[in-house]
């Protein structure tokens, strides 16, 4: 603003006739100099007086630093109330007795009352003093049991694991690591996510779980992911079922033939149904259900066949309730294992609960006639990470 005042004040002498008096030309160019420092303070006003208004109004709408307790004039006067005495409430706290003075005096400005009565010689509480002494003993309680709480944390142990796995995996393999892993921390909270795989990898994202039991994701460069192992979808039939007296299913289903499937919009039930095409082996007549064992219920009564994995039935197929059978001509594997951001770093606990999936996932081997691991490369095999690995990644 002043550059553009001296600009104008030059503008006016060059637009000044040379004929001019000089007294004449002095008055109009001190008329000119007032009128514009006139406008560079009414400007410079302005700017001062929309500052103070934004101040004013930042105080009205956050808390003075007056309406919160200090910590340390609580505990000044929690001392007091227990010793009765400035001289003694000042031993206990390692203070000098003007502190404690002050700092009692600070606290009874804050509040606008007197909390202690200093005419005798023993302090006594006033009526403020004895209302507001259990609330500061309750904040006290709250911060020593906080401080317990946080401390539990760093001893060997103790925390907590959120745990993410799907319904099946929460029936069958869960267990069995959960036992084992509460020997070796007892004191560990552990919380466990049911759903799905589409559901496990948001959960993850948000930082609502830990580690997540899940089929290996494709494509998800924010995570790591962690095998435990392998799997083989079978036909799962009745041992009355027409497929119970021969050794392997027909390369082809009929049409009168009922396909039950966990709920479509699973993963596994998209890998299914895509293997089947390849196959020709999809049947018009198809049953969804959200629930493993209701599809194994439908399968005893001889209504139709289930795929499922070996390890999900093995109590019926030893008890010879259900019989398992080869798909067609290739093999269907998953790959399961535990995912977590990549960011994050394990902590111990969180480790052992791994080894305890890796211990447990061992004995899952026996379901089926491949070893553990991947996939072997063999002709007409089918696994998650070939012709399944897309519509993972799509339902991610």
């Amino acid at each position: 603003m002043y550059k553009t005042y001296t600009r104008d004040v030059g503008l006016y002498y060059a637009r000044i006739p040379p004929a001019t008096p000089p007294l004449v030309r002095e008055m109009n160019s001190l008329r000119y100099e007032l009128a514009g420092m006139t406008i560079y303070i009414r400007s410079f006003v302005s700017g001062l007086w929309r500052s103070c208004c934004w101040s004013i109004r930042l105080r009205m709408n956050h808390p003075k630093p007056q309406e919160f307790f200090d910590i340390r004039h609580l505990a000044a006067f929690a001392a007091l109330a227990r010793c009765g005495s400035f001289t003694m409430a000042a031993q206990e706290l390692l203070l000098t007795q003007s502190a404690v003075s002050h700092a009692i005096r600070v606290l009874e400005e804050a509040v606008k009352c007197r909390l202690v009565d200093r005419s005798s010689k023993r302090i006594v509480l006033t009526q403020a003093g004895e209302q507001l002494l259990p609330h500061v003993d309750r904040i006290f309680r709250e911060m020593q049991a906080a401080r317990e709480g946080l401390g539990r944390l760093s001893h060997w142990g103790d925390g907590r694991i959120r745990v993410g796995a799907s319904a099946s995996v929460c029936q069958y393999l869960l267990p069995g690591v959960l036992q084992a892993f509460r020997t070796s921390f007892p004191r560990c909270a552990i919380c466990v996510e049911p759903g799905d795989y589409a559901e496990q990898l948001p959960l993850l994202r948000e930082q609502r779980v830990d580690l997540a039991i899940v089929l290996e994701p494709s494509m998800q460069p924010d995570l790591a992911f962690l095998p435990l192992f392998r799997d083989e979808l079978r036909f799962v039939v009745a041992p009355s079922h027409p497929w119970g007296h021969s050794p392997r299913a027909p390369r082809r289903m009929t049409d009168d033939e009922t396909l039950i499937l966990y709920k479509r919009s699973s993963c596994t039930s998209a890998l299914i149904m895509e293997y089947c095409r390849g196959e020709r082996l999809l049947s018009s007549n198809v049953i969804e259900l959200g629930s493993i064992e209701a599809i194994k219920a439908l399968v005893r009564t001889g209504l139709g066949v289930a795929i499922l994995a070996p390890w999900v039935v093995r109590a019926e197929i030893e008890e010879g309730s259900l019989l398992s059978l080869p798909l067609g001509h290739g093999r269907l594997f998953r790959q399961w294992g535990v995912a977590h951001l990549k960011s994050r770093t394990l902590a111990l606990g969180e480790e052992s609960f791994l080894q305890s999936c890796r211990t447990a996932a061992e004995s899952l081997a026996h379901d089926w006639p491949a070893p553990l691991g991947r996939a072997p490369a063999e002709p007409g095999n089918v696994t998650v990470g070939s012709a399944g690995r897309s519509l993972l990644s799509a339902k991610a």
